[in-house]
């Protein structure tokens, strides 16, 4: 599907999306044939030397802008384009209305400033190289438009959010760079334009200063602010580049999937004014991420002052913000696995970890339609934090602060953690990781599937066909973003890996049915999921979906006893 031009014409997909035609059950396996051949790179670092410059001009913008070709000549690219700027460290970001002269929108511009011990380089950089697109926590509100560049009528609009933890990650990495995706929209005739945008991350972009005198620095989230601001850039902007400011589908995965949830949210306070009429949520709610209360943030801050010995100036806030970002990096109080989302009354109204929990009282009423789903073994990236030191003391003690003695004493009881004298430190470890996986992805998925019943849900469960420089050949966090963006089928084509690539072929045809405004798949939003493996893709009921052992049900089902909030509660603060 996303293969050059010369390659044989794909098959039409039906008006559900996917080509397999079986529901209720499994559909026919495609027979494993392979037609991948030479398809044009979308390598990042290719000097700008060798690529097909393509200039436009904007009407809304008032400039210029002058982008790049794909090896195709099909696809325009757009790059680093400025959508908001910041005037200070910790305050709201300000929309860009207008540029100005020629704009070189050929390169990838700054991302925030992140830390080098956690990022996507290390996981999928031996795979596909990442480009160096430097970092400035006050000059990183840029984004990407990828569109055909021959336009007839005004398109759908893909507005994709990175994940990272809320920590890491940029719109440059080549995990999800969306010249391939929007290449193969344009051959399954589908086509579609893809914005993708930086944002502020970590302490950048969630510490919540508590400073009453500026209320923009108190209230915390800058980074969903610039997500807001993004989406105000696309309304105002997007039909420049072919797009439809009517048809904009929002998504993102894991953190990208938290943020996507905050846009609901945040959406369903502005009445009827829309950004997006479609979301897409990837293994991310806002469980994933975890809330923050005021108090647990100003530990953080007045332990970061300490370290930096700035706790006795008269205006803390004004100092923090003249150090440099390097070394607020370094600080070991904000050197964390990942933030939280602060309770801040804009993007949620009321603390999460309340006795309600809800994610939203209700489905949302101003977007059309969501789909969301996970992957089969979300829980490997909580493997080395059950496996470290002290990881199921740490458990207990939070676990007893926040359930209580009695409660705590059945959550590990319910995990096999009650004994573990006679336990191999490997087993303790695999045991422990199970609960966070349930508490932050199967729960709020199983959560998300009642209280919005009209939701599209999908799962994968399909191995890896190559291991992750940090996980096993499992069906991994992120392994989706694989098949979606079809950035690894070189790799796949080269080991004549043809299940893989066609299950790259049913996910990209399932997303652009339902950016295009279709039922993703037959009965998709009146509860019927989908399951989709390297063999086949199935459908039934969602709790068909996921071939768990009835252990592994009654598991869930007693652990959603104790309470999801506080579930959640423990998981996030136990392995954060």
């Amino acid at each position: 599907m996303v293969a050059p031009s010369t390659m044989p014409k794909a098959k039409p997909l039906s008006a559900s999306g996917v080509t397999t035609s079986a529901h209720f059950g499994i559909a026919p396996s495609i027979p494993p044939t392979c037609h991948h051949a030479s398809r044009p790179s979308v390598n990042p670092t290719i000097p700008l030397s060798m690529t097909t410059e393509h200039t436009i001009t904007h009407p809304t913008l008032q400039c210029q802008l002058t982008g790049t070709l794909d090896e195709s000549g099909q696809v325009a690219r757009y790059r680093g384009i400025r959508y908001a700027t910041i005037s200070k460290r910790w305050t709201r970001s300000r929309l860009v209305e207008t540029l100005s002269g020629n704009v070189d929108a050929r390169s990838y511009g700054p991302r925030c400033p992140q830390p080098d011990t956690l990022n996507n380089t290390a996981d999928f950089g031996p795979h596909i190289p990442f480009p160096d697109c430097g970092q400035d926590d006050l000059d990183c509100l840029n984004l990407n438009v990828i569109a055909p560049k021959d336009v007839n009528e005004p398109l759908p609009v893909f507005f994709w959010i990175h994940g990272g933890s809320l920590l890491f990650g940029a719109a440059s990495d080549p995990i999800w760079e969306p010249t391939r995706l929007v290449r193969g929209s344009i051959e399954a005739g589908r086509p579609i334009v893809i914005i993708s945008i930086n944002y502020r991350l970590g302490l950048f972009g969630f510490l919540a200063p508590n400073d009453d005198s500026d209320p923009d620095s108190c209230r915390g989230n800058f980074g969903f602010h610039d997500q807001v601001n993004a989406l105000e850039w696309c309304q105002r902007h997007v039909g420049g580049f072919g797009g439809d400011p009517r048809r904009v589908t929002i998504g993102g995965e894991s953190a990208g999937g938290c943020s996507v949830h905050a846009m609901i949210t945040f959406q369903e306070r502005l009445g009827e004014q829309r950004y997006f009429r479609r979301a897409v949520m990837q293994s991310g709610n806002f469980a994933v991420m975890g809330f923050w209360d005021r108090q647990r943030v100003d530990e953080i801050w007045g332990d970061a002052l300490q370290e930096l010995n700035l706790s006795g100036h008269d205006d803390p806030l004004d100092v923090m913000r003249e150090v440099h970002w390097q070394r607020l990096l370094d600080t070991k109080t904000l050197a964390m696995d990942g933030y939280g989302v602060y309770s801040d009354g804009d993007f949620v109204s009321e603390p999460f970890l309340s006795a309600r929990g809800d994610f939203l009282p209700s489905e949302p009423t101003v977007i059309d339609a969501v789909m969301h789903g996970d992957n089969a073994d979300e829980g490997n990236i909580f493997r080395d934090a059950a496996a470290s030191e002290g990881a199921l003391d740490r458990l207990s003690t939070i676990a007893r602060d926040i359930l209580g003695e009695q409660a705590a004493r059945e959550l590990l009881d319910i995990y096999g953690l009650s004994d573990t004298a006679s336990l191999d430190p490997s087993e303790v470890a695999w045991r422990l990781h199970r609960f966070p996986e349930d508490a932050r992805f199967y729960l709020p998925s199983d959560k998300l599937i009642w209280v919005w019943p009209r939701a599209a849900f999908y799962h994968l469960d399909a191995k890896s066909p190559f291991a992750s420089a940090l996980w096993p050949k499992d069906c991994y966090h992120t392994h989706d973003l694989l098949y979606l963006f079809g950035n690894f089928d070189d790799f796949l084509q080269q080991d004549k890996n043809c299940a893989h690539l066609q299950l790259g072929e049913r996910i990209r045809s399932t997303w652009l049915a339902f950016i295009h405004g279709k039922e993703p798949w037959r009965g998709a939003f009146t509860g019927t999921a989908a399951r989709f493996t390297d063999q086949d893709v199935s459908f039934g009921p969602p709790e068909a979906c996921r071939r768990w052992s009835m252990e592994r049900k009654e598991r869930l089902r007693r652990v959603k006893g104790l309470g999801f909030a506080r579930i959640v509660a423990v998981a996030t603060r136990a392995f954060p």
